[in-house]
Parts: C-alpha cells; structure tokens; sequence
C-alpha cells in the first residue's frame, strides 16, 4: 500500500518535473538557463534589477557595463551580508573581476553567483585572474564558460603558459577549436594536469579501445583523461561483454561519466524485469527491443524508474541497495597501476 501511495505522488508530481525538467537539463545554454537564473534569483533580490515580465527577455540591451556592475555590487552586498557577517565584502576587487567577466559577455547572475559562492576569488591577485581569462577568450572560451571554470582555479591558479601547453595538447589529439571549450568546461579539472601526465593517458586509451570512437568518446565524456585506464577499462569490458553493445553505442552515449556501480544496477534491473536482453554478436535480439545505452545510464532516476524501468522510483532506490549488499561478496583482483593492467591486456 505504501509503495503504490507513493508511486502515485511521484507521478502525480511529473507534470511539474517535465515542465521544469527541461529548463534545468539545458545547463550549458547561455539563453533558457541564464534567464530563468537571472528572472528568479536577481529581480527579487536586489531591487537594481529591472523586473523581468518575460522569460524570454534577459537583460535590458542598452544597459551600459557601468550600470550591470553597480547591479551585481548591490546584489552582492545584500546576499554577503546573510552568510558571511564577520568578514566585510572587498567592494573593489569585486567590481575589477564583475568588470573583467562583463567584458567577455558573462551573465550578470552568473558572475553574482560566481562571486558570491566562491569568496576566495577575492583573495586571488587580479592581474593573475585576468590573465587567465584572457588567455581562454583567446582560445574561444565564451562568458558562460569562464564562469563554470574558474572555481576550479582558485586554489590551484594555473599560469598563462600552462593553459596554453594543456589546450595546445588537447588540440593535437585533433578536437577542434569548438569542441575544446565545451570539454574544460565540463572538467576544468583538465587544466590542472601536467602535459606528460595528459598525453600518456590518452596514448593509453588509444592502445585499449576502438580509434574510430575514441575521440567521440573522450568528447562525450572527458573526465575519461582524469580517471585510471583500469577504471575506464572496467566498464568498458562490462558493457561489451555483459551488455552485449558495440562502440558505436557507447560513442553516443555518456556512460564514462557514470560509475560502474551506477551502470550494473540500471542494467540488472532492466534484465531480471525482462527489459533488456543481451543482443547477438549481429546486434539483434529475438524477443524484445532493447533501450538504448543513453537511455538507460545517462537518464536521471526518475527518468529511467518511469519511462524506462516502469517502476515507481522508490522501487528501484531500494532494488540498488539490495544489489548493492548481494555485489558485498564477489571481489575483483585490484589491479595496482595502470601499466599492470596495460601490461595484462591485450586488444583484440
């Protein structure tokens, strides 16, 4: 009774996911995305803002950059004041940095944001923080995209030579000038790795998997050049040997971002359901028709308890944690570096 009460109010509370699903999913867009920031968090807030009566109108056009800074000081000025009483706000280095991101078209709300959840900014020189943006604009970078990177720079603040040895490194890998932005920007974590470290990893993964995909893959997921090759080996061989999919389905899906925990369990629920079946070495099945790997690991909880499991969502939380405790006594061989398990692979 409890379980059917309960799938009742998830459903029941679908309608209101779907309509706010698909602003939220649009993360990386600097139109939907911003504006909905922008209109819900900054007009109630501070009342510099000019109200925003449509969501398809952002910010007034002719605001001068003059103005868009004193709005992001006032916001801030309002909202430090809740979280951080002892510590007055440095006003000055604040505007320097709102001025230097306006510059590049960052969003208002973004760069109040940016700011306001991440103080140490404050304590960076500012000539070292637009360096290093200045160097990102160079190599196409947009407003919105140093905004999601810089976090990633404040205790460890990389020099101008060193992002440029990292992007000039990605780019010999033969990702273009338009897909390198959307990748650091995802994990700016990318910035952080030394020159040799970056090339030996991809020379690694171009020694164990399909060269046709790789790029595609490292594209859809680059966290691939951050993890250990056993790692991504792992899930690798389970979804090709345990799933019974091919390259081209793992090149259009996200599953490296993905734990291998979070890939078996959606998978051994969709199996031991009767929804999935492992397809012949000619990628066709004989009973049913499979979802496609995307579909089953790169949706969100809900998404695949009801659209692909067709269970209610507590049912499958509670069918990860019995998996979970059955998986207790099956142990792997841990395998200590990423030469052991070069050295104990080969690549047919």
């Amino acid at each position: 009774m409890h379980g059917r009460l309960y799938q009742l109010m998830v459903r029941s509370a679908r309608p209101v996911y779907e309509k706010f699903g698909n602003l939220l999913w649009r993360r990386n867009s600097s139109s939907v995305h911003q504006r909905w920031i922008y209109s819900q968090q900054i007009t109630l807030s501070v009342k510099g803002f000019s109200s925003v009566k449509d969501d398809n109108v952002a910010f007034e056009p002719n605001k001068s950059m003059g103005i868009k800074c004193e709005n992001i000081l006032q916001y801030l000025k309002v909202e430090w004041l809740k979280i951080n009483k002892l510590e007055p706000l440095k006003s000055d280095v604040a505007e320097r940095i709102s001025r230097i991101l306006l510059h590049h078209n960052a969003p208002e709300a973004l760069i109040g944001r940016l700011i306001l959840e991440n103080p140490l900014i404050l304590q960076k020189p500012v000539k070292q923080f637009e360096e290093c943006t200045g160097t990102l604009i160079e190599y196409g970078f947009n407003g919105g995209q140093l905004v999601n990177i810089l976090p990633a720079f404040l205790r460890n603040t990389p020099s101008k030579k060193s992002l440029t040895v990292v992007l000039n490194t990605i780019r010999s890998f033969g990702f273009t000038d338009e897909e390198i932005p959307k990748m650091f920007s995802k994990y700016p974590q990318l910035f952080l790795l030394e020159e040799s470290e970056l090339t030996n990893r991809y020379n690694n993964l171009q020694m164990i998997l399909p060269m046709t995909q790789l790029k595609t893959m490292i594209y859809n997921c680059p966290n691939m050049l951050l993890h250990s090759i056993a790692s991504t080996m792992e899930k690798y061989d389970y979804i090709v040997h345990e799933m019974g999919l091919n390259d081209k389905d793992i090149s259009h899906s996200k599953v490296f971002h993905h734990s291998i925990e979070h890939i078996r369990v959606r998978h051994t629920l969709l199996l031991r359901a009767g929804l999935y079946e492992k397809p012949k070495p000619d990628g066709t099945t004989k009973n049913i028709i499979n979802p496609r790997l995307r579909r089953i690991v790169d949706t969100t909880d809900l998404e695949f308890a009801h659209k692909i499991a067709d269970v209610a969502l507590e049912d499958y939380w509670c069918f990860r944690n019995v998996l979970s405790v059955e998986l207790d006594h099956l142990t792997n061989d841990d395998v200590d570096s990423d030469d052991e398990y070069l050295s104990s692979y080969k690549r047919k």
